[in-house]
């Protein structure tokens, strides 16, 4: 195990994020808690497996990737303005007209206040705290994009650990992936969202995409497959939506810096169908599925040395 107490701490987070579940989760927001959790893991483990980088992560790095997992949605479980860090609560007050927005805007933020919170029986232990504080980093990185330069955060904590923020940032890259792709009718209840239609423009956008991604199949021997529900209208109108849910699903693309320093790129990324309205009977590549690249090209950036570029 990476630290001390880690079992008993990773069955403490699996029991705080059923209880808050229970009592805080909010309809207007897709489910956030173990069905969520319990498939991004699996994402994670079934993706390392196929495609050989988990055999060669360290313990401590598989430790720290399963926690970050575990807690990096938990602020949507939670409305406790409380945990907002002192320096950013001018900024972000709670109020009582867009309580969902509010979570939704803040969940990342809550992180560290919510985690540490309920752990405080353990936090005694300073070097759980250097743990956590590294952990904590990492679960809080899927709010950022790859460039940013916090994206990797902690960084003195990460060199004590004996890690590399590389390798760190690897991992925060898999964090994102895989909570991106966890956007399937699994986890949508249709019933819910007619229901509590009038939620945010946000909120609802996340519920369709839900809706009308009818299956992901998890990175495997660095492929992606995307399949769309069809709709019962075939008016064309819908083109530009399925574009926009492949443009989302694209996003991949731009962790592939990141995942090339564990070997865990994203050659392939398949959507079904690969373009027009799923079961569009005119044609459109109605029912062929779509194929992109993500194999990076390369250029010489100095004698001898070739660097991935990315794909266009």
């Amino acid at each position: 195990p990476p630290f001390y107490n880690f079992t008993n701490i990773v069955t403490e987070i699996i029991r705080w994020i059923d209880r808050l579940a229970d009592n805080c989760h909010m309809p207007e927001l897709t489910n956030h808690a173990l069905p969520h959790i319990c498939s991004i893991v699996k994402r994670a483990s079934e993706w390392g497996e196929s495609d050989g980088w988990l055999e060669e992560a360290a313990p401590q790095e598989a430790g720290y990737l399963l926690t970050a997992l575990l807690i990096h949605d938990i602020g949507m479980l939670s409305q406790d303005s409380q945990d907002v860090p002192e320096d950013e609560k001018l900024q972000n007050m709670k109020g009582l007209s867009d309580v969902s927005g509010w979570v939704r805007r803040t969940h990342v933020i809550r992180t560290e206040g919510l985690v540490k919170n309920f752990l405080k029986d353990y936090m005694e232990d300073q070097t759980l705290s250097d743990h956590l504080d590294v952990i904590i980093g990492m679960a809080r990185s899927h709010a950022k994009w790859p460039w940013e330069p916090d994206f990797v955060t902690g960084k003195d904590k990460i060199a004590e650990a004996g890690l590399t923020e590389e390798r760190i940032g690897a991992f925060n890259a898999v964090i994102a992936v895989c909570d991106l792709l966890d956007e399937d009718s699994d986890r949508c209840d249709t019933l819910t969202l007619i229901k509590h239609r009038y939620g945010t423009a946000e909120n609802k956008a996340h519920w369709f995409r839900h809706a009308l991604t009818r299956h992901v199949e998890g990175v495997k021997n660095h492929r992606i497959a995307v399949c769309f529900r069809r709709l019962p209208s075939e008016d064309p109108r819908l083109d530009i939506l399925y574009r926009t849910l492949r443009n989302h699903y694209r996003l991949v693309k731009l962790y592939q810096e990141k995942l090339a320093v564990i070997h865990g790129e994203i050659q392939h990324l398949d959507f079904e169908p690969g373009d027009g309205i799923p079961g569009n009977r005119n044609g459109r590549n109605s029912g062929s599925p779509g194929k992109v690249s993500l194999k990076p090209r390369w250029q010489r950036t100095g004698r001898n040395r070739m660097t991935a570029m990315p794909p266009p």
